[in-house]
Formats: structure tokens, sequence, C-alpha cells
């Protein structure tokens, strides 16, 4: 599909559309330097806590801080608020510092 773009030829309307919206919130930039940055950065300790799942969507959804990470990732709002304390506000600032960090200053 992105080779079909590069040469112009979406088949749809509605394809051109979810490819923009893709590129649009590619938060990485297909970099696999900063994918690797992140992968590495995951096996420390700052992501103990952190399920996959919810790491994954923490760099999906460009998140800037707590608050919002536990607004949109139900599971954070309840593993910091009432679990057993292996997960808090600031240890989720720090992986969310860590997202940001990688992914840059150029996200539009």
């Amino acid at each position: 599909m992105i080779d079909s773009r590069r040469a112009g030829s979406i088949p749809t309307e509605h394809m051109q559309s979810v490819l923009s919206h893709a590129v649009r919130f590619d938060y990485l930039k297909a970099d696999e330097g900063k994918v690797n940055a992140l992968r590495n950065a995951s096996n420390t300790q700052t992501f103990d806590g952190v399920h996959v799942f919810e790491f994954a969507q923490i760099i999906n959804l460009g998140l800037d801080d707590v608050d919002e990470a536990k607004a949109l990732i139900p599971s954070l709002r309840q593993r910091i608020d009432h679990g057993d304390g292996s997960l808090t506000d600031d240890k989720l600032q720090e992986v969310i510092n860590v997202c940001k960090a990688e992914r840059g200053f150029d996200d539009a």
C-alpha cells in the first residue's frame, strides 16, 4: 500500500484517507533506531509494572502526561489507583517521558 501511495495509485478515497491518517499519527516516523531504542528501554527497570499492551498504547496515542494516560488507558488508572503499588504516577510519567523523548518534537 505504501508503494502504491508513492506511485500515486491508492485504490479508493477511503483507503487514501486511512493511509493519510496512519502517516499523520506515525509518531516514530518508521525510524528503526527509535523503535529499537524503545524496545531496549522497555526491558529496563523503568518499565517494570507496565504491560506490553499499555506500553504500545502510550506510544500509539502519543500521550504527554499521567492524567491523559489514565483517562485513555483504564488499566493504568485501575492499577495505579487501586493496585499493589508497583506502578505509581511518578513511574508512569517516567515511562511517558522516555516515549516522548524517542517520539521527538516533529510530531504534527
